[in-house]
């Protein structure tokens, strides 16, 4: 998502809520709607809190599911960036 933000000539430092805030000023930086995906993205986040900071499980459809959503973000990452979004 950085490389989107940069790309746009946007940055987000840490702090609370940081993740939130990238994950809304990634998609609203993209031409295209991607807001299924960002919704999924988000709701991954969560899932990843939970496993983080209170000892929750994630399953393994899950994290296949997450994975192929972090690869269809870096692939409309890529073609921002180079401009082909």
């Amino acid at each position: 998502m950085d490389a989107i933000l940069l790309a746009a000539g946007r940055r987000v430092t840490r702090g609370d809520g940081a993740h939130v805030l990238r994950l809304k000023e990634a998609e609203r930086a993209l031409p295209d709607d991607h807001g299924t995906l960002f919704e999924r993205l988000d709701s991954h986040r969560d899932l990843r809190n939970e496993a983080s900071y209170h000892a929750g499980v994630v399953s393994e459809a899950e994290v296949e599911v997450t994975m192929q959503d972090a690869g269809d973000l870096l692939g409309i990452a890529e073609a921002f960036v180079e401009g082909d979004a």
